[in-house]
This record gives C-alpha cells, structure tokens and sequence, in this order.
C-alpha cells in the first residue's frame, strides 16, 4: 500500500502488508499524518474501490460508509473513490505499481526502493523546461513557503529543546 502526493508524486508512505484490510489502512494513514501533518495537512485522498478502504457500496447506492470512511472523516479528510472499472483516475499510483512491479528485485526492501524512486531517480513528469527534478525536490519545492518555514521552526524547536 502506497500514498502518493498527487502534485510531486513523492511516496509520502509505503508499506507491504500479507493482508490488504481496513486495520492496515487506518495503521498507513496514522503513520502519514504523523510523518506530514506537521508540513501540510491533508485534505483529499484519493483510493480505489477496495475492500481495505470498505468502499464497496450496497444496494447500488453512491453513498457509503465505513470504518476507513469514518476514520479519516475525524481527520478532517474527504475521502474520493475512483469510479470502478476507471484505472486512469488513479493513473499515477497505478505508474507507480507498474514501476514498483517492474524493478522491485533490483532493491532489498519496500524502503530502498522508495528512496530511489523519490531522491535519486528522475521523474518525467515533473521536468519544468529547465531541469528534470525527483520527486522529493518537486515535494519541497512545491510546498507553499509558509509550510517550509514551519518545517524549519519545528526542526529548530527539535534541537533547541534536546
């Protein structure tokens, strides 16, 4: 399981889990707003229709509900589902899967390869006419300056306060 940031497509958390379900959504999401929450809350995230996320629905109805829903709802997160049968809304974490699929034997964990993919490997996508950029300089450079400057603070706080 992968979260993505849509704008820089740095891997904010990864994790490989035996069972794909709802406990190990809710674990992934803590850990993601433990990591950023501090440098810019999150207010969409996008899945697909999943068990994991309880997001299939009854009944045909479009409104759903469930624990996952509800968890992140607390947050103060929408959660979007993707329309089924629809890959292209989730396009760029189904890149990523492929990319992940495609050089997972070449790294000895979940953890190297997402640092490759975000400090060393150059991303296409965010080339900006000038310079290619990875996805953790798109992340930060991305970042409004008011979010950059609270990492600096807290950082600063962090040292000062040891």
């Amino acid at each position: 399981m992968l979260f993505l940031d849509d704008a820089s497509r740095k891997i904010l958390a990864a994790r490989e889990f035996k069972n794909a379900n709802t406990e190990n959504s809710i674990a992934l999401v803590d850990k993601l707003v433990v990591d950023y929450w501090g440098i810019m809350p999150l207010k969409e995230l996008i899945s697909d229709n999943g068990s994991e996320f309880g997001a299939h629905r009854k009944n045909g109805k479009k409104e759903w509900d469930s624990r996952f829903k509800r968890h992140l709802e607390s947050l103060g997160i929408k959660l979007i589902t993707s329309r089924i049968k629809h890959p292209q809304t989730n396009g760029k974490i189904e890149k990523l899967f492929d990319c992940y699929n495609r050089y997972r034997d070449d790294f000895e964990s979940l953890d190297d390869f997402v640092y490759w993919y975000n400090d060393v490997r150059f991303h296409e996508s965010l080339d900006t006419k000038h310079y290619l950029q990875t996805p953790e300089d798109a992340f930060w450079s991305r970042l409004p300056v008011e979010a950059r400057l609270g990492v600096v603070f807290k950082f600063f706080d962090e040292v000062v306060g040891e």
